[in-house]
């Protein structure tokens, strides 16, 4: 599982395993990969979905409350956050997509590999 985090104006991307680490990790490993020297001042910091907004607990496991590729805004508690992501962002990011139909011919062992490695997304074929 992988995050698109945005602290102190950048982007980082943070590696989460399985998903199983709190959201308070989240926090912590942000500011340890951007290298914000005190990490006593997480406690101080939240972590918002950056689509809709919604604040997200610290004691919370990421993988019950993220799903993978998430965009996530980490600020001070005190600041608002600008949760609306940038349209850029998200026309990158649709543009990306592709798209299997399942319509019980056309999986091949090709379309199989590229679907383990996320580069395609299943559509259900209903017809």
């Amino acid at each position: 599982m992988r995050l698109s985090v945005r602290f102190n104006d950048k982007w980082l991307v943070i590696p989460c395993g399985e998903g199983d680490k709190s959201v308070e990790w989240l926090i912590e490993e942000t500011m340890r990969r951007s290298e914000t020297p005190n990490l006593r001042a997480a406690q101080n910091y939240k972590a918002v979905l950056g689509e809709s907004g919604g604040t997200l607990r610290a004691d919370d496991p990421i993988k019950e409350v993220l799903n993978d590729s998430d965009f996530v805004h980490i600020s001070n508690r005190e600041s608002p956050v600008e949760h609306a992501l940038p349209e850029k962002i998200f026309a990158k990011r649709k543009e990306h997509e592709k798209f299997l139909e399942l319509d019980g011919c056309s999986l091949s062992p090709t379309k199989l590999v590229e679907l383990g490695q996320g580069k395609l997304k299943i559509k259900w074929y209903m017809g």
